[in-house]
């Protein structure tokens, strides 16, 4: 269905309502596929993770013809990427520039901590390289870290989390994707967030960034929004809940 329907992109949203702690043991919810076939197709799943009856995940899958995260973006005409220098600022600073290399033995090692049957996505007897979605987007977090670290932010004595993620990747860029591809990450921000709520509506201050994950002729692999919130304040909101 999703290649009759050209449903070339993956959508992810997810939000943290709580924490996990060791010991815990939680329960995932998976409902059925809604599907919605007209002018604009779309097929939607929701999830959410438990510990006990309180929710600590909330978020949904969903697959489109077009991005449903910062889907008018254009990198088209942003020209000298490859000459860039890693870690610099780039467009006047609106960018921080990351690249990364695709790495097969990376990827596997990201199966692993996820709990995932390798063989689907490589065998090299079948010369089979299908790289996982969220690969390429995991790697932001260590372009967010870099970006931090070059700002002088003092992320040892301000740790942050994240509280929330939307993503969209797109099914054909990721298909051909290899080993050693590069990967030139971008990241815009941080902006304050107003009126958001997030862990269980506990109306913390979070900022947002806004990422990207450019390969070829700046095709955008991936587009994301991600939230974030210092650890002191998750802390405190979780412990005042549980005093209530």
């Amino acid at each position: 269905m999703i290649a009759e329907h050209q449903l070339n992109f993956a959508n992810y949203q997810v939000s943290f309502a709580d924490v996990v702690n060791p010991g815990d043991e939680v329960e995932v919810d998976i409902r059925p596929t809604k599907k919605r076939l007209d002018s604009t197709p779309q097929l939607s799943n929701r999830l959410t993770i438990r510990k006990g009856r309180q929710p600590v995940l909330i978020g949904y899958q969903r697959e489109s013809q077009t991005p449903l995260v910062l889907e008018h973006v254009d990198f088209s005409s942003l020209v000298g990427l490859e000459r860039a220098a890693d870690r610099s600022f780039i467009e006047e600073g609106t960018f921080f520039l990351k690249r990364k290399f695709m790495n097969n033995s990376n990827a596997k090692n990201f199966l692993i901590g996820s709990l995932v049957e390798q063989h689907y996505y490589f065998d090299e007897l079948e010369d089979r390289v299908r790289y996982p979605g969220m690969f390429p987007v995991a790697l932001v977090s260590c372009a967010l870290l870099e970006k931090a670290h070059l700002e002088n932010y003092d992320f040892y004595l301000n740790p942050m989390v994240y509280t929330s993620h939307e993503v969209s990747i797109e099914r054909s860029l990721l298909s051909h994707l290899k080993s050693n591809d590069r990967l030139h990450l971008l990241v815009q921000g941080p902006d304050k967030l107003i009126g958001e709520k997030g862990l269980g509506k506990s109306s913390i201050p979070q900022v947002c960034y806004q990422c990207f994950g450019l390969v070829n002729s700046n095709d955008v692999l991936f587009r994301a929004r991600v939230n974030m919130a210092l650890l002191k304040d998750v802390v405190g909101a979780v412990g005042s809940r549980s005093n209530t």
